[in-house]
């Protein structure tokens, strides 16, 4: 711990650094994959195929895509800060 009581940070293993970039791609394929689904099963129920379909198909990529966004700025500011650190 450091005079703040926090831990101190530990580095980051190689594997774990890479992990936070391998699932950008997935996240954002299961928000795709999500919405999709529930456009299809509402379409189902409402009888108004391919219309809800389509707009989960669009909704599940526009978050998916913000959620990309928000990951990357994280850890793009992650990054600079370490560089702040050490420099």
């Amino acid at each position: 711990m450091n005079q703040n009581g926090f831990k101190k940070e530990r580095p980051r293993s190689t594997l774990g650094q890479i992990g936070s970039y391998l699932t950008i791609g997935l996240e954002l394929a299961l928000f795709l994959l999500a919405f999709i689904f529930i456009g299809r099963y509402l379409d189902s129920r409402l009888g108004t195929e391919p219309w809800l379909l389509l707009a989960g198909a669009l909704l599940g990529f526009l978050a998916g895509f913000y959620n990309l966004i928000k990951t990357l700025s994280r850890l793009s500011e992650s990054e600079k800060k370490k560089k702040e650190r050490h420099s």
